[in-house]
C-alpha cells in the first residue's frame, strides 16, 4: 500500500507540473483565436467533430509541446520570474528540466496524430506553429532575443497562424490566398504583437538579469508600450464599424497604458490576468454571444 500511495503521489505531482508547464490560461487564448478564425468561414460549425478535436489539441497537447520546449531554454530567466509556480507557468527543478523535452515531444506526437483526422491544411497550420515556436525558443535561432522579431514571431505570427488554423478546419475545396489574408486576420495579428510585447515588458527585469536582449530591454518599456498603443489605434480604425471589437480594443489599450507605471508592471495580478488574459476572456465571451 505504501508503494501504491507513493506512486500515486508522484504521478499527481508530475501531472500538476505538466499542467502548469502547458499554461492552462493560454488554452483560453487558443480557443478564442480558433473560434474567431472559424467564424470567418461560412461553413463554421462549433459542434463539428473536427473542430472539437482541434480545440482539444490546442489545450494540453499543443501547449505542452510549445511551452515545455520554451521552458527548457528559459530555465534560468524563469527562476527569477514571479509569474512561475502557478497555472501561468512552472519554475522547474533540475529533475523536471530533464523531462521537458520528453514532455514536448509527447505533446507534439499527440497533436500531430489527432490533427491528421481534421484535414491537411489544419495539420499544416499546426506544424508551422510548432516550427515557429522552435525558432522562437531554440538557443540556435532564439528569435525571442532579437528585438522587434521577438514580438512579431512570438505574438503576431503565433496569433495569425492559430486564427488561420481555425479557419482551415472548415475549408472545403482548394485554399485561396485571399482566404488567409482577410482584414480580420490582420487585426488579430496586430493584437498578437501587442499581447506579446506587453508580456515582454512584464518580463523585462528577469530578461535583463539573464542578458536576454528583448525589445523592452533594448528600447525601454515606455517605448514598447507607446508602439503597442499606436498599433491598437490602427486596430481600432480597422474595426471601427464593430462596437464589440472596438470596445475590446479600447479595454486592451487602457490596460496597456497602465504599464507606463512601474508598479503595474510588477503587479502579479496585472501581469497574468489584467495585462494579457482578461482581454481574451472578454473576446471569448464576445465571440460566443
Amino acid at each position: 500500500m505504501y508503494f501504491i500511495s507513493l506512486s500515486y503521489y508522484t504521478i499527481s505531482v508530475d501531472f500538476i507540473k505538466i499542467l502548469r508547464t502547458s499554461r492552462p490560461p493560454v488554452w483560453i487564448c487558443h480557443w478564442c483565436l480558433l473560434f474567431y478564425g472559424g467564424l470567418q468561414n461560412p461553413s463554421f460549425n462549433p459542434l463539428d467533430y473536427k473542430f472539437l478535436i482541434t480545440l482539444f489539441v490546442f489545450s494540453l497537447p499543443f501547449s505542452l509541446c510549445v511551452y515545455a520546449f520554451n521552458d527548457y531554454y528559459d530555465r534560468e530567466s524563469d527562476s527569477l520570474n514571479p509569474r512561475k509556480t502557478s497555472l501561468f507557468g512552472e519554475r522547474h527543478t533540475t529533475k523536471t528540466i530533464k523531462r521537458l523535452k520528453t514532455w514536448s515531444f509527447a505533446g507534439f506526437g499527440i497533436s500531430i496524430f489527432l490533427m491528421s483526422f481534421v484535414n491537411v491544411y489544419a495539420l499544416l497550420g499546426l506544424v508551422l506553429l510548432v516550427i515557429g515556436s522552435i525558432l522562437y525558443s531554440s538557443s540556435v535561432t532564439r528569435f525571442k532575443s532579437i528585438p522587434i522579431v521577438d514580438a512579431i514571431a512570438g505574438g503576431g505570427c503565433y496569433f495569425y497562424l492559430t486564427t488561420v488554423t481555425g479557419f482551415l478546419v472548415f475549408l472545403n475545396g482548394r485554399l485561396q490566398i485571399a482566404d488567409i489574408i482577410q482584414p480580420a486576420f490582420i487585426v488579430l495579428t496586430l493584437v498578437g504583437i501587442v499581447g506579446q510585447s506587453m508580456a515582454i515588458v512584464a518580463d523585462e527585469k528577469p530578461d535583463k538579469a539573464q542578458h536576454i536582449n528583448t525589445s523592452s530591454v533594448l528600447f525601454g518599456s515606455n517605448a514598447v508600450i507607446t508602439v503597442c498603443i499606436t498599433l491598437l489605434g490602427i486596430c481600432l480604425y480597422l474595426v471601427r464599424t464593430n462596437m464589440i471589437f472596438s470596445g475590446f480594443i479600447l479595454v486592451l489599450a487602457f490596460l496597456c497604458s497602465l504599464f507606463y507605471w512601474g508598479a503595474w508592471r510588477t503587479n502579479k495580478y496585472m501581469q497574468v490576468s489584467g495585462g494579457f488574459y482578461f482581454p481574451f476572456i472578454f473576446l471569448l465571451v464576445s465571440v460566443l454571444l
